[in-house]
């Protein structure tokens, strides 16, 4: 799990249903494992933009849950509703796939370096460049 119900009910700034909490957050979850990946798989850590796209999303979900975006209180007039439920939006989904990105695309490679002896070793045939290590034929 990304975020906890303790960590919703800081975000939402009021003590939380556990259950409806935790169901929230494993749909939240779901839907952000399906852009970015389960980049928590195998013991790996989520990226922290991941556990605020992932509180956001529950947050709309068990603060507005019929998905009200507009509401008049004198006459009381109510207005284009939504679906409501858990989603992501358009920001959202490019947040996580942006992590994925990050997380799939390597930052550091290993690059064994040799000495023009080391190359004699691996019997090559040439002779050593100073400037691009080694000229001639690869085995």
């Amino acid at each position: 799990m990304i975020a906890t119900a303790t960590e919703l009910a800081v975000r939402v700034q009021q003590d939380v249903d556990t259950a409806t909490a935790t169901l929230l957050l494993d749909i939240a979850e779901d839907l952000i494992k399906a852009e970015a990946g389960d980049l928590g798989e195998n013991g790996g850590t989520w990226p922290p933009r991941l556990k605020g796209v992932q509180l956001d999303a529950a947050a709309r979900a068990y603060i507005n849950p019929s998905g009200v975006n507009h509401e008049l209180f004198e006459t009381y007039t109510r207005s284009g509703i939504p679906a409501g439920g858990v989603y992501l939006t358009d920001s959202e989904r490019a947040t996580c796939r942006a992590a994925r990105k990050v997380a799939t695309t390597p930052g550091l490679v290993s690059v064994t370096l040799t000495t023009p002896a080391e190359h004699q070793n691996l019997n090559l045939t040439g002779t050593p460049d100073p400037f691009y290590g080694f000229t001639g034929d690869w085995p």
